[in-house]
């Protein structure tokens, strides 16, 4: 992982996000994909869902 690699650019690249970490994908990504796959999203049409940890809400 490039966190241990590259600790300098790893803590330039989360020092903005407000969950201080980047995304992963299988933690991150995948349940919303899921969700959006299931039965459960019957009544969900035409929706945004942004997956980024928030960082749309500081811009």
């Amino acid at each position: 992982m490039w966190k241990e690699a590259f600790p300098d650019e790893y803590a330039a690249a989360v020092a903005p996000q407000p969950f201080k970490r980047l995304r992963d994908t299988i933690k991150d990504i995948a349940p919303v994909v899921m969700f959006l796959v299931s039965d459960d999203v019957q009544f969900v049409t035409g929706e945004n869902i942004g997956v980024d940890g928030g960082t749309t809400m500081l811009s």
